[in-house]
């Protein structure tokens, strides 16, 4: 068990991770390619160290060079038996199926039951391509039978998230398809790997001239080998963000590109936070302990540029902890249901309420506070909003399974211990 005290300021230099999304997305990439490949800046997340392990043990040859250095070489590859992919809340395995698909590598698809909801886009996506079927509520067999046909095919991006467009992007270019992507966001990552592509040999047009934002997807012989370093984590310096937000303090990050994160800097602003950009790569955030706003109205939770997930639980906490009038429209989901239920524990005053079409509202109380209590770290895709909430509560807070921060968000770990937030831990 870990005690930590919450509501220390902050003050110091962070250097934001890489994207765990884009690592995925670029391994697999790599995978179908000829040649070696370099990956850099890919975090060290449990997540992704299972994910390489993997590859390496039953696909092709990867190792990690230095710490956030990944080699992919697929010039030798092993002999594969059909294998199990088990799904755990990241997704990452799923990033290996366009390797399988184009390798006609029989593969079988195992879900955790509180995931179905979660993976329905990438299931509907694979079922879409012909490349599975279904073997029960929880698994699924690969079928090539009728897969990847050769046929012209538009799909509608709107409201998938980052981690779905860009398996759709992959799972195209194994196609023998031109596929048209509509609706796609001006993302930065999503730019970024579209640079990749380009880089790799596939063949993608970009056509921002229609009124939905299109890229169309054609079918290519072969991929070439590349060398790329990982944008940096939009989760991950949201975080940090919220942490300045609610605790008070000043940190500068490093790698961080200004305007890619004025979607939310610009919101900080409004609520009392400075923010200034330092260099094309460097932003500084701080923040009195005076509270500047008492309410910000109902905003909605949606893709980028919008308030993206993480981005909204994040503000829950923020609300929550400063006793901020204010509501949140978030996509209904278990997940959020849990995080809500154990804010209220730590003594905040939230009420929901379906608004109906997927759709629930999440009301913050100006008499909200929370206050440190036992609290168990379970789940790598809440971990940052439960650890939000800790360093945000009014005195101390016992942590079970710490660890679960520690190997999902290495550099989180590392940078607080540096800067004397998690110093001693006990």
């Amino acid at each position: 068990m870990t005690v930590i005290e919450g509501l220390k300021q902050i003050r110091g230099i962070v250097n934001i991770g890489g994207s765990t999304t884009e690592s995925s997305a670029s391994i697999s990439l790599a995978l179908l390619t000829s040649g070696s490949c370099v990956i850099k800046n890919v975090p060290q997340s449990l997540e992704l160290a299972k994910l390489i392990a993997f590859v390496n043990s039953n696909l092709v040859i990867a190792k990690r060079e230095s710490n956030l250095e990944l080699i992919i070489n697929t010039q030798k590859k092993f002999v594969s038996k059909d294998v199990t992919l088990t799904l755990g809340p990241e997704k990452e395995f799923l990033f290996l199926i366009p390797y399988f698909a184009r390798e006609r590598l029989n593969f079988k698809l195992k879900l955790e039951k509180n995931l179905i909801d979660e993976c329905n886009v990438f299931l509907w996506l694979l079922d879409k391509f012909g490349l599975i079927k279904k073997e029960s509520a929880i698994s699924y067999l690969s079928d090539f039978k009728t897969s990847l046909v050769n046929q012209e095919m538009s799909i509608d991006v709107k409201t998938f998230s980052l981690e779905e467009i860009l398996f759709c992007i992959l799972v195209s270019i194994v196609s023998k398809s031109m596929v048209k992507i509509i609706n796609a966001p001006r993302h930065p990552k999503l730019k970024s790997f579209l640079n990749l592509l380009k880089i790799s040999g596939a063949d993608i047009l970009e056509d921002y001239s229609l009124e939905q934002d299109t890229l169309i997807v054609k079918p290519v012989d072969s991929l070439t080998a590349f060398s790329f370093s990982v944008s940096w984590s939009i989760k991950e310096a949201g975080f940090y963000s919220f942490l300045i937000s609610s605790v008070s303090g000043a940190l500068v990050f490093k790698g961080v590109k200004p305007s890619e994160f004025l979607p939310l800097t610009a919101k900080l602003s409004n609520w009392g936070v400075e923010v200034e950009s330092v260099d094309e790569n460097t932003v500084k955030v701080w923040c009195g302990r005076e509270k500047t706003v008492d309410t910000i109205g109902e905003i909605e939770s949606k893709p980028y540029p919008g308030l993206l997930m993480s981005w909204a639980m994040f503000t829950l906490v923020y609300l929550s902890s400063n006793g901020i009038q204010g509501s949140i429209i978030f996509p209904e989901q278990n997940l959020l249901n849990s995080f809500v239920v154990e804010l209220n524990r730590m003594g905040a005053t939230t009420k929901m309420e379906s608004l109906g079409s997927g759709l629930v509202k999440v009301s913050v109380s100006s008499r909200s506070a929370i206050s440190g209590k036992k609290i168990i770290f379970q789940d790598s895709r809440t971990v940052l909003g439960q650890f939000l909430a800790v360093l945000s509560a009014k005195g101390k807070s016992q942590v079970v399974n710490f660890n679960v921060l520690e190997k999902s968000f290495p550099n989180v770990f590392l940078n607080l211990t540096e800067l004397g937030v998690l110093k001693n831990p006990s």
